[in-house]
């Protein structure tokens, strides 16, 4: 009996590893606007001053934790944070830029994703992406 359950433990790790390879487009970067395998994930656009759409994207990466910010700009025609998102269980790694531009009296946002291990993603930074432009919506509206 244990050697059966043992088998089917296997067997259920095995399939789920294949689902987990096949149901995620393999992606190294993505970026909002622009990857077609994820047409949902795209620029936002806030009726706030670019200063105010900044405060916010970092005020929600500390929020959100697994979020460091390792360097920031800003000029005429806007800003752009950088950051480093953390896997929550592994040691993984991505480069995120956000991008928030001025556009007809409009802050307009953008994020940029790339993982530093040359592998597919399972979808990590759309989730990341995601989550991080629905905290705003929250804390910007």
């Amino acid at each position: 009996m244990k050697t059966l359950v043992k088998q089917l433990l296997a067997l259920g790790l095995i399939a789920y590893a294949f689902y987990l390879f096949t149901a995620y487009p393999r992606l190294r970067e993505v970026e909002t606007g622009k990857t077609p395998e994820y047409p949902e994930l795209v620029p936002h656009d806030y009726g706030y001053p670019v200063d105010t759409v900044a405060k916010g994207v970092k005020k929600v990466m500390g929020d959100l934790g697994r979020w460091e910010i390792v360097g920031e700009g800003k000029g005429p025609e806007g800003a752009r944070i950088q950051a480093v998102h953390k896997h929550a269980l592994l040691p993984l790694r991505d480069d995120v830029v956000v991008s928030i531009r001025r556009e007809k009296g409009r802050s307009v946002v953008s994020v940029h994703s790339k993982a530093r291990l040359d592998a597919p993603d399972l979808g990590r930074q759309a989730r990341a992406i995601g989550d991080l432009l629905y905290a705003l919506d929250r804390e910007v509206f």
